[in-house]
Order: structure tokens, then sequence, then C-alpha cells
């Protein structure tokens, strides 16, 4: 793009406008469909100072090194305010140094143990030093040292001495009736001078008979070493009695319980994360043994174990902070789940779950403005997203500025877990013998039998198909979860179940039950009857008790008679066959009977109680008894179906293409009831399920030899000579959706799942680097690594402890690139034994997330915006803010590195995060420069990118005539350049200058220049200098399309 004398073809000129740029940045939106006053992308940008106008932010001026007094980069912060003094504390997490005028520090002091003078407070540098004021007092903690305060006006003649609040003595007095020095007769060890400044308290008598001098206390000016005579000298004198002295217990100092997090609320001091993560504590306001004395947070009697919360609901196994007080209300938060905490009458104070759908882990980001809580956190999808909230509701920016937010580095390295157990195994695409149960993933069965199957869960008059009784005098009842068949008074009456039309002459028929006599009466013998009858030919069977041989049975069908060892009060397996001319009887599997059919024009399948007392061929009701009762029977099923004696069954893999035979593996077909063994399987296979391949026998405990693929056929020839019930096993595959790992990984950890009693168990995992959620099933999205241990789709074998980083090749890469995996697991069984012992642990997938480095994430207030202060993804320190002005817009500003911001006396000041050049620097809203580390001045480098013009038509070529730009700046140095669609980088840039006198340019593009779509920039990196674009133009002149575009 250069400039270029004007030049026109005669096509009618049009325009679009850019400006005026209100909108901030929007990366949620496509840039061809965001507006001409939204940026695409910007940085170093003030939108709402001068709506309209477009301005640099504010410079960022040295005021101090802190190099003298700190030992490396500012860790945090804090202003402390009281009696109209203000004092500005900073940590680098090993000291703590402080000062009221933001330019000479001093550090902070604690007791020397072995002489009981004072030295430099010095903190564990693996702990992140927090504060807060309450009860007058700066509270510091980091967890691993002792939570300790300080007071300015402390009774120390070293105003920097810190107290700490770790350990704490008991006693009891001796008949002193006044006394300033109390000698301890405890056997604790401590060193001079460890209590100074502490309380000495009394409290209840050693028998609580009397109440004493419970409640008075005072501030302990010295105390000696434990090693000799143990004396502690009080600042004021305590006038007890005698008698109300005596035994009155006393305690000398708090213990405070370590914490990361401290809040006032109250008048009260909370404290989470402690030795349980999950717990809240909060001191007590009065003395428990004199109520109407208030104490303090450091009082010996101020923290009772019952003052306490814990967090069970929302995600994540730890608290991550509390909000500002707001409201008059204060909020602590998980990971997942935010909770209110409100003041009890009963309880004292009570959790409210506010919200399981948010939560945070950036206590530092909570700011309140324009009548709201802002804060940085996540959903359930991890995502991370500024919030708002007034404890009512809470609402989002609907991830607008997602790119940015989604490319922070996040600190506070924690382990993340993925896992697959319960009804989650079921969220994936599963073949047709998988199974889920209590928690496990298993091989699992399909059962194999006749349609018309009718068993005590489905009882016939219960079933779709109506069982009708031929006698009203039935009993039919379900006992035990069995179906029972009674008899239970005389008379004659037939007692039978049919269902009509129930067969076809043209194919075998076959009815099973499996029954057995409940009752028998010394005078009547039960006797069980059923029947086929096809409207062509007909069979019949009666099964009555035989009194001469006990154990045995009288069997007829149709006529012909039998006696057959049986036990009629045991369970049986009946099976009647019709094929041809010739019916057939089996008792459990054993052929014992064939005869020929019987014409007739009955069509009907019956079962009942009672002998035959009729034509069964010619008659509906021809089995009665005369006179009897108590015959009753019950059966566990019953069954009839028209067969030729196959059964066919389509299994689905879920998957086109399976890599191995552990899918199908070995497969095993049973019988329920262990009997039954004249049977023969076939399997052929499919891509489609619609055309299949040849068949293929296969025998029970072996592999199917049909070409591996997605679904397979197995037909099952049960000749119509046995118990008809039967399940088939066989091998699983199971593959996982899609598992989103998301873009905040910094480490692999290890893959955990175990099988037991499985023989053949495969697990394979593949990665996806995409942002957006892969393919489920197809190679798209998925990474590829030929042709090392992986398949044609990515998969690689992985199993039980292994690194998953390792398995993936993703951990020479720090952080790694995976943004989501896939599980894959194909298990058959070696033995049919195995289907009921088999189980499965739950799938735990492992990584790391966050930095292990520190990486402080926090917001504040400037000039009514929210400045969520961070570091990008491939940064070593904090090197980027996103901006929330008072309109809710967004903007980034760069080009500093800050651990911290804090008002201090009507400024807001900056720790420089970086440990050899530890200065101090305040944001003054009248520069547009900022300053190095040495104090000299240097450039705030701004620029916006438009969004993708299309020119009123997205496909259309247009011909780029011209760009007009307007600046109000006084003096300034914009360079101007351009991306068209076709194009991967921006072009050249071309310098333009504005003055006070010049307000306006104009660019014209070459003759010919043609774009559909184009992006422009403009930068301005100039000292001294504002930005100053108030608007921009774009002439055009449309082209005629080509092929309808």
């Amino acid at each position: 793009m250069g400039i270029n004398s004007y030049y026109s073809t005669g096509q009618k000129l049009q325009s679009v406008q850019f400006g005026p740029f209100v909108e901030g940045i929007d990366e949620a939106t496509e840039p061809h469909l965001l507006d001409q006053r939204t940026f695409s992308n910007a940085e170093n940008l003030d939108m709402d100072t001068h709506p309209g106008r477009l301005s640099k932010r504010p410079g960022l001026q040295k005021v101090s090194s802190l190099s003298t007094v700190l030992e490396s980069a500012p860790k945090n912060a804090f202003t402390y305010i009281k009696n109209g003094r203000e004092m500005m504390f900073i940590s680098d997490g090993k000291y703590v140094i402080r000062s009221e005028d933001g330019l000479t520090f001093t550090r902070m002091k604690q007791v020397k143990l072995s002489d009981g003078t004072v030295e430099d407070l010095i903190l564990n540098t693996s702990g992140y030093p927090r504060f807060t004021q309450g009860h007058g007092k700066l509270w510091i903690t980091n967890k691993i040292d002792p939570v300790m305060s300080w007071d300015m006006l402390d009774i120390s003649t070293d105003r920097d001495h810190v107290l700490k609040h770790d350990k704490q003595l008991t006693d009891k007095l001796p008949n002193n009736s006044s006394f300033s020095t109390f000698v301890y007769t405890g056997s604790a060890s401590f060193e001079i001078n460890e209590f100074r400044g502490k309380i000495f308290a009394i409290g209840l008598k050693e028998d609580g008979s009397e109440v004493g001098a419970t409640g008075e206390y005072s501030i302990i000016l010295s105390n000696t070493a434990s090693t000799g005579t143990k004396v502690f000298t009080l600042v004021n004198t305590l006038n007890v009695s005698a008698t109300d002295g005596k035994n009155a217990v006393i305690t000398i100092g708090a213990s405070i319980p370590k914490c990361s997090y401290m809040q006032f609320y109250h008048e009260t001091m909370f404290i989470a994360d402690t030795d349980n993560p999950l717990e809240i504590r909060f001191s007590e306001l009065s003395d428990p043994n004199q109520p109407i004395i208030t104490i303090n947070a450091d009082h010996p009697n101020a923290w009772p174990a019952v003052n306490q919360l814990t967090v069970q609901a929302g995600v994540g196994d730890k608290i991550y902070g509390f909000s500002p007080v707001y409201r008059n209300r204060l909020a602590v938060f998980k990971e997942i789940g935010i909770f209110r905490i409100d003041p009890d009458p009963t309880f004292k104070f009570t959790l409210e779950n506010f919200t399981d759908e948010v939560g945070s882990r950036f206590p530092d980001t909570w700011i309140e403005i324009n009548g709201v809580l802002k804060f940085l956190g996540s959903r359930r999808d991890s995502k991370p997203d500024i919030f708002y909230t007034d404890f009512v509701s809470i609402g989002d920016y609907n991830r607008k500025h997602h790119i940015t937010l989604d490319s922070l580095k996040q600190p506070k390295q924690m382990i993340k877990s993925s896992i697959t157990t319960g009804n989650s195994w079921g969220n994936a695409n599963m073949s047709t013998l998988t199974d889920i149960s209590e928690g496990m993933l298993q091989v699992g069965k399909i059962n194999i039998g006749w349609s018309n199957l009718y068993s005590c869960e489905e009882l016939p008059e219960d079933a779709s198909i109506a069982w009708e009784s031929i006698s009203l005098d039935n009993i039919l009842s379900t006992v035990s979860g069995q179906l029972r068949l009674d008899k239970s008074q005389g008379g004659a009456s037939s007692y039978l179940k049919k269902i009509s039309d129930a067969f076809s002459s043209a194919l075998p028929n076959h009815l099973s039950l499996r029954a057995k006599a409940e009752t028998t009466v010394s005078f009547v013998l039960p006797t069980l009857n059923f029947g086929i009858w096809n409207g062509a030919k007909g069979a019949w069977v009666t099964v009555k008790y035989n009194p001469n041989l006990p154990g045995s049975a009288i069997i007829k069908m149709n006529g012909i008679l039998l006696n057959y060892g049986i036990n009629v009060s045991a369970f049986h397996n009946y099976s009647l066959i019709i094929d041809a001319d010739v019916s057939s009887l089996y008792i459990d599997g054993t052929l014992v009977l064939t005869t020929s059919t019987s014409p007739t024009s009955l069509n009907k399948v019956q079962f009942g109680i009672g002998d035959m007392t009729g034509s069964p061929f010619i008659e509906d009701n021809a089995f009665s008894e005369i006179n009897t009762f108590g015959e009753t029977f019950t059966f566990d099923y019953i069954a009839y179906e028209n067969t030729d004696g196959n059964i066919t069954k389509t299994i689905d893999y879920k998957k086109a293409i399976i890599p191995s035979l552990y899918s199908f593996g070995k497969y095993f077909l049973a019988n329920t009831t262990g009997q039954g063994s004249d049977i023969s399987m076939f399997t052929k296979s499919s891509d489609n399920g619609i055309a299949y391949g040849a068949e293929s026998s296969l025998s029970s405990g072996s592999i199917p030899s049909s070409t591996v693929k997605r679904f397979l056929q197995v037909r099952i020839n049960t000749l119509c000579s046995g118990n008809p019930f039967y399940f088939l096993t066989g091998g699983i595959l199971h593959v996982t959706k899609p598992i989103l790992i998301g873009p905040n990984i910094s480490q692999w950890l290890n893959f955990q799942m175990e099988h037991f009693g499985i023989t053949t168990a495969a697990m394979k995992i593949r990665r996806s680097i995409n942002t957006e959620e892969p393919s489920e099933l197809g190679e798209t999205g998925w990474y590829i690594d030929y042709p090392a241990t992986t398949d044609q789709e990515g998969w690689k074998t992985i199993a039980n402890g292994n690194d998953i980083g390792t398995i993936l090749a993703d951990s020479s890469s720090l952080p790694p690139t995976t943004r989501w995996i896939q599980i894959k697991h194909e298990m058959s069984l070696g033995s049919l034994a195995e289907l009921e012992t088999h189980s499965s642990s739950a799938m735990v997938i492992n990584w790391m997330e966050g930095s292990s480095g520190f990486f402080p994430i926090s917001a504040n207030l400037f000039s009514k915006r929210y400045m969520l202060n961070a570091a990008k993804s491939n940064s070593t320190a904090n090197d980027i803010m996103i901006v929330i002005d008072k309109n809710n817009k967004f903007m980034n500003w760069t080009g500093f590195s800050m651990n911290f911001m804090l008002w201090f006396k009507g400024r807001l000041y900056m720790g420089r995060s970086s440990d050899s050049n530890r200065n101090l620097y305040f944001m003054d809203e009248g520069i547009r420069n900022d300053m190095d580390d040495s104090g000299n001045p240097i450039a705030v480098t701004a620029f916006f990118e438009t969004n993708e013009e299309s020119m009123k038509s997205l496909f259309t070529r247009k011909k780029l005539r011209m760009m007009e730009i307007a600046s109000n700046a006084e003096t300034s140095n914009a360079k101007v350049s351009y991306r068209r669609e076709i194009d991967t980088l921006f072009s050249s840039p071309v310098a333009v200058s504005f003055t006070s006198a010049d307000t306006k340019k104009r660019i014209h593009f070459p003759i010919g220049f043609q774009a559909k779509r184009v992006v422009f920039r403009v930068l301005n990196d100039s000292q001294n200098q504002d930005m100053g674009v108030e608007l921009m133009a774009l002439h055009f002149e449309q082209l005629p399309s080509q092929s309808g575009l």
C-alpha cells in the first residue's frame, strides 16, 4: 500500500466507516461478522476517557528500588490504615517490608529466640504471603509459618516487632492476691521473650466450682527462657484475691491454626485452607468463660474447636479464598462452588450454597466495582471467564475475551483428574456386549430365547398377549417372585390358561416351561397339563405323581403312557415340540417320549392343572378334576414360538474398523439351567449392518474367524431340542467420548485403571491438539503419529500406572500440547467362569494444571476500570492486563511485568515481577510513556486491528481506492497496514503523521488493488505521543462477480 495519485475507473465509489471505536475487543465473534466499531485485536488503548477518541493507556513511572530490602521479586502487598496513618507492606515471600511514603522501606522484625532480641522476620519462601487487617492489627499468613500479627501501637520499643501465634501455655494460679509477674510451673519449653506482646489470660477455676478471676488478662512485657525459673512479666498488675485466684486456670498466648486465607467479617476473623483444606474456622468475640468480656483473635480463648464450617458441596478438594465483604456478606469459594457466609443467631454463622455451577481459584481477582463484585472464575467446563455477582445472581461476559483468557498461564499448580466410574461409563460409544455394573466396566451378555417368554417378572396376564382363563376357578398369583396356578377348593372344574391362534402349521412349534408341584394331599395326585394345537396338528402332555413309584411320574403324551423317574415336586424343564407329523417331549434336555401328532382344528397354546376328561383335539376344555383341591404348580417361565430352530443376534461394535480381535475375543454360549447341548453357532460380519459376508462356524470358547468389521451376526441353531434360554457372551469395545484436558495443562501424570480376572484386556489412548472438540470415532481432529506404536487413527497402547505424556509422546514440550484425549477398551473373557468373577476399577486420568512457578493473578481498579493482571501461557512473568472499562468493554494492556497492584495514598502502585529488578512503580493518567528499570522513558506501543471488513458483500471482489483517517492527537505518527483474505501476514506499514493543524490523512491504494475482505492495523510506538484516532473511512468500487460469487 502506498500513496498514489488519484485514479478513477468511472465506477460508482462506495464507502464504509470504521468507528467510533467504543466496543472494544470481541474474540468470540468471527472477524467478518464484527461491526466497524469493534476490534478484532488491540493493545494499550483507552476507549472511555474520551469516548470516540482512542488514547494510549496511562504510563508507568518508577518510584523506588526495593533491591536493598528484598531478595527477589515482590509477590504481594497491602495497605494498612489506622488512626489516619497509611502504611504500605510488601513481601517477596521471605522478607516483609513497610513504608509510610512508598520511597523508604524497613524490614519487619521477629524475636530472636536464641537471646530474646529482635532480628529480621524471615518467612518460608515456599509459601505465598497474604495480608489482612482486623481488630486494629495487620495479620500475615502463608500456611507454612505461624499466623502473625503486628500493631503500630505495640508495647515493644521496636515498632517492627511481629508476633507469631503458634504456641499456647496453660497453668494454674497460686494464692496471689495481686501480681505483675508469674512463675510458670508447666513443662513446655520456650525461648526468652518468645511471648512478648502476647496475652496472659485467667479463666475458670480448675474445679469449676467458682468463677474466680475469670476474664482478667494482661499483655506480657517479657519472659525468661524455660531452662531456668520461668518468669513472665506483665504490663499491668492483676488484682486477684487469694480466694478467687487459687487454682484458676491461666492460658498464655494464642494458637491460631495455620492457613492460606484470612478475612474479617462481623468483627470475626475467618480463616480457610487449614490442615483441613475444606474447613473454615472463625474466632470467638467474647470470652467463653466470661461472655461479657470482648476478646480479639489473638486472645488465648478465641479459637474454640466448635467454631468451624465445612464446605462439602461443589467441585474440588480445597477452598481458594474469601471474597471482599460485600453488602454485609462474605463468600468463600472452591474450584466450582461459591458459598455465602451468613450470620445466624443459633449457630453464629452458616454456609449458604450460592451456586454450584461457578467457582474461582483466584481470590485476589475479587473486586467490587459499580455495585457488583467482579472476579476471574470458571464453570464446570473449566474455561475461564470474568464473572460478576451481587450475591443474588451471577453473570458473565460469555467468554467474549476467550482467546486471551484461554492463553493465560494458570498459577497454583494443581492435580486435575478425569474419573470415569459409575454411570459416567455410559457416556461413551459401547458395543452390544458392554456392561456397566456397580460402577465397573465389564463384559456383559445377551439373552437368547423365544420371543413369547413369560416369567415371574412378566406374568402372562400382564403381558401384551393376554392369557385367557378357561375356568373361572383358576387362581393365578405371584408368591416369592414366582408364578403360581392354584386349585384351592373342590368341584368339577378345569383350571386352564390359553392363548388362541398362537401357532402356524407351516413351521415347527415349540412350547417350553419350567414348573414344579408345590403341595400334595394324600388322596390327590397333582397333575400338570400343557399342549400345542396349531390348527392342523396337536400334541398334549400330562405329568402326574406316580403313587406306586415314589420319585417317579406318570407321563402321557397323546395317550401314550410312560413311567419316568423324576420328582414332580422339584423344578423341571419341559419342552414340547411339533415338527412335521412328530411330537417330541424333552425333560431337562433329555428326549423322553416321541409320538405322532393328531389332527385338530384348534389353534392355541395351553397349560393348566387337571387330567384329561374329554377329547383335547376337539374340545377346548378337555381337562378337569372332580372333588380335588390343594393342587398348586409354580412356574419359573413359560415360552412358546413358531421356530425353525435358528436364533440370530446382531452385535454392534460402534466402530467402523477395529485393529485387533480383542473386541471379538472368545465367544461363550451358555444354558441358563445348565442343560441342553445340541446347539451350534455361526457368524458373519458387516461394515454397515446390511450386507454381510460369508458365514463361518463358531464353537463356544473360540474366536470368530469372520473378518473384523463393525457388525457381527451370530446365528444359533438349537434344533428345538432343549431348553431354549441361553446367553451369549464375548468381547467388548468401549470408546469414551473425547475427554477435555483444556489449555491449562502443564504436565502429564499417570493413567490408572486395573482389570481383575480378565485374561485379555487392551487399553489404548489417543490425543488431539484441537481447540474445539474433535470427532468422536473418526480420524478428524486426532493427532496421527506414524508409524511408531500407532494404528491408522493415532491410538497408542497404555496400561495402568503408565505416564500419559510418555505414551502420547507429549512430554518433551512443556506445557504439553494435548487438549483432548480419548480412551478405548477392548476386553474379552478367557473362560466362561470369568463372566461372574471379573471386575475393573475406575478409570482415572491425571495431569497437572497451572504453573509450578509463581504467577500471581490479581485485579484492581483504576478510573472505574477492572484490571486483571496475569501472564500469557508462554511467559515467564506476568505480562498482560485484561481491562474491562466502565462501559464493560474489553482491552488488553501490555508492555509491563507486575506482580501486584495496590492503592496507596491516592496512587495505584505496582511491584515489578523481576528477581533482578525489584522496583516499585505507579500508574500515571497524565503520562503516555513507561519507564524502564533504570528510570528511562520508553514508548507505550498501542495498536488496533479492525473487523474483517467485507465492504457490503462477503464474497464479491472490490477495488480498494483509498483510506481516510482522522486523528485529533496534537502529534501522532501512525503506521497503517492491511491483511486481505488471501494474505497470511499484514503488509508493510505506511507511516502517517498527524499534527494539531493536520488531523486528516488520505492513503491511496495502487491501481487495480482488489480484495474481498480486509483487516486494517493502526499502530503508534513513539514516545510522548498519543494515538488520537477517531474515525476511518474506506472507499472502494464493486466489481462484477464471477461464478456467482
